[in-house]
């Protein structure tokens, strides 16, 4: 069952962009979680806008693995991306500077299967935890502080595991580096996580799953004009 384009909570709405466009996500009532088309070799982002104001600590997770540090997204140890008003995880972070890609792919070459020995059992999932602000004048503050297109990591303490799913048909490998700057600050939670999950695999899975209704035969089938060869020219 199609859901729209983004997820949310009290605290965040998410999404998975291509091309900086936000992709369709489906319910599977059955499964109970929310999944996006994966098409390998597709680079993809993840975006996050805070629903209110002040800052919002966001943890995030793709295949089990913490994206701003090479280790499992466990919320009792791991740190997020401080956030005000919007932001965006755009790969895996090898520095302050700069990330590699989120990348679909061969689970076998995922970033899991590179860090675990081969382990694909968490491949196919995307995890979002979005902690409030603790505010010294008595109340809690719902919102983010950004730098360029990142944002700042936090020092801060945790709840407990990412949520998994079964190993998908593709995973997530690390494609180009590209700049993106982040910086450091303090930053007290709030209360406990606000989880959000989404989950994705390949369309051809999907609509084995249910998730995606079969395709119809069509009376007249789509042709492709020859025209996208001249896109971005």
């Amino acid at each position: 069952m199609y859901v729209g384009t983004s997820l949310k909570n009290d605290l965040i709405e998410v999404e998975v962009r291509v091309d900086g466009r936000p992709q369709r996500l489906y319910r599977s009532t059955v499964l109970d979680r929310v999944f996006v088309v994966g098409r390998p070799g597709q680079v993809y982002t993840l975006g996050v806008r805070v629903l209110g104001h002040g800052r919002v600590e966001v943890l995030n997770s793709v295949d089990g693995r913490n994206t701003l540090k090479d280790e499992p997204a466990v919320m009792t140890k791991i740190t997020g991306l401080v956030i005000r008003g919007a932001g965006e995880f755009t790969g895996w972070r090898v520095s302050d500077q700069e990330t590699r890609q989120f990348m679909f792919g061969n689970p076998a070459q995922s970033i899991a299967a590179q860090a675990t020995d081969g382990d694909t059992s968490n491949v196919g999932v995307i995890g979002f935890a979005a902690y409030a602000e603790y505010n010294y004048a008595g109340y809690r503050s719902a919102a983010p502080d950004l730098l360029g297109g990142g944002g700042y990591r936090g020092a801060t303490r945790g709840l407990e595991s990412m949520g998994a799913t079964r190993g998908g048909s593709i995973g997530t490998g690390a494609g180009a580096t590209i700049s993106d700057r982040v910086g450091t600050t303090h930053f007290e939670r709030y209360g406990a996580a606000q989880e959000l999950v989404i989950g994705y695999d390949t369309e051809e899975v999907l609509r084995e799953l249910g998730v995606l209704r079969p395709a119809l035969p069509q009376a007249f089938p789509a042709e492709d004009t020859g025209y996208a060869k001249y896109a971005g020219m």
